[in-house]
């Protein structure tokens, strides 16, 4: 990021909540896609923050073909916030939170990428845990059992 908006984060903020979402979301992706090193990962994590964000009311149907368009471009593709987390899973994530209709439009590598990257709920260690405990217990009813035979 150069140092000015570095020095001046509140003012950054006042453009975003000033001009279109989609026109902030755009510039952003444009310069993390000609940026490198740390500052194509705090771009990244911007642009991560904004399609979170999602978009006011009124501009719902304008940020979902943008978001679309993008995915189509394949725009986010190689963009990792700092976290590592993806901008392609995020912008999918944005999509399918903006509902029906917008959600049929996406592309099904899309929605299969965001599967592979998206964590499980539970882990597959959460799933042996799980049966541990499970198999505990019914020892210890079976014991409490015979014992009170």
């Amino acid at each position: 990021m150069s140092e000015q908006q570095r020095q001046h984060p509140q003012q950054q903020q006042l453009s975003i909540d000033e001009s279109s979402l989609t026109s902030v979301a755009l510039e952003t992706l444009q310069r993390a896609r000609n940026s490198d090193g740390d500052d194509r990962l705090e771009l990244a994590t911007e642009l991560n923050r904004l399609l979170r964000r999602g978009p006011p009311e009124g501009e719902r149907e304008l940020w979902a073909q943008f978001v679309l368009e993008r995915l189509d471009d394949e725009a986010f593709h190689d963009l990792y916030d700092g976290d590592g987390i993806s901008c392609r899973a995020v912008a999918v994530e944005a999509v399918l939170s903006l509902g029906f209709p917008h959600a049929l439009h996406l592309e099904p590598d899309d929605l299969e990428y965001l599967r592979t990257v998206k964590p499980s709920r539970i882990a597959p260690s959460g799933w042996r845990a799980m049966a541990v405990v499970t198999g505990v217990l019914a020892a210890l009813f079976a014991l409490a059992f015979f014992i009170h035979l």
